[in-house]
C-alpha cells in the first residue's frame, strides 16, 4: 500500500514538473513562429552607442534622451567611459548622431531606465544607475546642454531597480525587477515566473510598496497627459494601467495581456502606448550571455478605442538580424526609434 502511494505521489510530481517545463518553454517563446515585419521603413541605424536600453522625450528642448551602457563589458567587470545619456536633437534638418551629454555627476554612471519630467519651465532627468557602489536613482536638471547632477537616491528596498517614472522633481515610481537578490532563489524566480517583484513609490521622503506580486516588473512610465501609470512585466507578459492617488497609491484600471516579454514603455503625443518586447525570452537570455547569439525584437502599439477597449497592433517584428533584444520604442511624429539592451544599435524607422 505504501509503495502504491509513493508511486502515485511520484507520478503527480512528474506531471507537475512537466507542466512547469512546458510553461517555461511557452513563456520563453519556444513554440512561437516569427515572420519579419516592419510597418514602415528602416531609414537609419545609429551605431555610436552601446545598449540603448531606454529613451525619454524632452518636449521643451525637442530632444530624445537615450540611456546607453555597454552591459557586456560590465559583465566582464570592465568600465566603459562611453556609458552615459546621449541626446538626439530632433530639430536637426539632417540625420545627425546622438551626442553624449555632459554631466556634473562625478561617479561611475551606467544608466538603465530613464524618465523626464517638465516642471516650472525646467527639465528634470531621472536615471537608474548601477555601479560598483550599488544601485541608485540619479536626478539631473538640464541646463544649456548639460545634465547638472542634483541628487542620488538609494534604499534597501531598491536593490534591483530597472526603470523609473518621475511624477515631479521630487517624487517618482521605480520598478524593482526581482524580489530575490541573488543565487538560486533569483534563478527560480526567473524560470518559474514567480511573482516576487514590485513597484515602489518615493514621496520625497519615504519609499513604500504600491504594487507587489509582479512577474519581473520592468518598464514603468507615468503619463501626465492621462495621469496614469503604466507597468510592464516581462515574464508576466502584461501591461497594467493604474490611476495614481495623491498619496502615490495605485488603482488598477486596465490589465493588458501582451503575450510577449514586454520591456520599456513610452507614450506618444496622442496617448498611445508603445512598447518593445522580447518575443523569445529564452533566446534573449542566451543573447545576454553571448553576443554571437541573436534575439528577436518586437514593437507593439496599444491604444484605447472609443468604446474603452484596448487594441494591440504589431508594428515591428524581426528575427534579431536587424536589431537584437529590443527594449524600447519611442514615436515622434512619423518616426519610430527602437533601442536594445546590448547591441550598438538604435533604429530610425519612418512609419507609413
Amino acid at each position: 500500500m505504501i509503495k502504491k502511494y509513493l508511486l502515485g505521489g511520484l507520478k503527480i510530481i512528474g506531471v507537475v514538473f512537466v507542466i512547469i517545463i512546458l510553461k517555461t518553454l511557452y513563456i520563453g517563446g519556444v513554440f512561437k513562429t516569427l515572420v519579419n515585419y516592419n510597418a514602415g521603413e528602416t531609414t537609419h541605424i545609429y551605431t555610436n552607442m552601446a545598449g540603448t536600453e531606454d529613451m525619454a522625450f524632452d518636449t521643451q528642448n525637442n530632444l530624445i534622451y537615450i540611456s546607453s551602457s555597454n552591459r557586456w563589458a560590465t559583465m566582464l567587470k570592465n568600465e566603459n567611459p562611453l556609458d552615459g545619456i546621449y541626446a538626439l536633437n530632433l530639430s536637426d534638418s539632417v540625420i545627425s548622431k546622438p551626442k553624449k551629454m555632459l554631466t556634473t555627476y562625478s561617479g561611475d554612471f551606467h544608466p538603465h531606465g530613464i524618465s523626464v519630467v517638465q516642471q516650472d519651465s525646467s527639465t528634470y532627468v531621472f536615471a537608474v544607475n548601477h555601479n560598483k557602489k550599488g544601485n541608485f536613482i540619479e536626478k539631473f536638471i538640464y541646463k544649456d546642454g548639460t545634465l547638472m547632477h542634483l541628487k542620488s537616491y538609494a534604499n534597501a528596498l531598491m536593490f534591483s531597480p530597472n526603470d523609473v517614472a518621475a511624477v515631479s522633481d521630487s517624487t517618482f515610481y521605480v520598478s524593482n525587477d526581482h524580489g530575490s537578490k541573488s543565487g538560486l532563489s533569483r534563478l527560480l524566480e526567473d524560470y518559474l515566473q514567480l511573482p516576487k517583484s514590485y513597484v515602489l513609490y518615493f514621496d520625497g521622503r519615504h519609499y513604500k510598496h504600491v504594487v507587489k506580486g509582479l512577474k519581473y516588473a520592468n518598464g514603468v512610465t507615468y503619463s501626465p497627459l492621462k495621469k496614469q501609470l503604466y507597468i510592464a512585466t516581462s515574464t508576466g507578459q502584461t501591461i497594467g494601467i493604474y490611476k495614481p492617488l495623491e498619496n502615490g497609491n495605485l488603482i488598477l484600471q486596465h490589465y493588458i495581456n501582451t503575450h510577449t516579454g514586454v520591456d520599456n514603455i513610452t507614450i506618444d503625443a496622442e496617448g498611445a502606448i508603445w512598447t518593445a518586447a522580447h518575443p523569445k525570452l529564452l533566446k534573449f537570455t542566451a543573447h545576454a550571455k553571448d553576443s554571437t547569439k541573436i534575439s528577436p525584437s518586437e514593437v507593439l502599439k496599444i491604444y484605447q478605442k472609443p468604446n474603452g477597449v484596448y487594441k494591440t497592433e504589431l508594428v515591428y517584428l524581426n528575427d534579431g538580424s536587424e536589431i537584437s533584444g529590443s527594449s524600447v520604442a519611442l514615436k515622434y511624429n512619423n518616426l519610430l526609434f527602437v533601442g536594445d539592451v546590448f547591441e550598438h544599435k538604435l533604429l530610425r524607422i519612418k512609419l507609413n
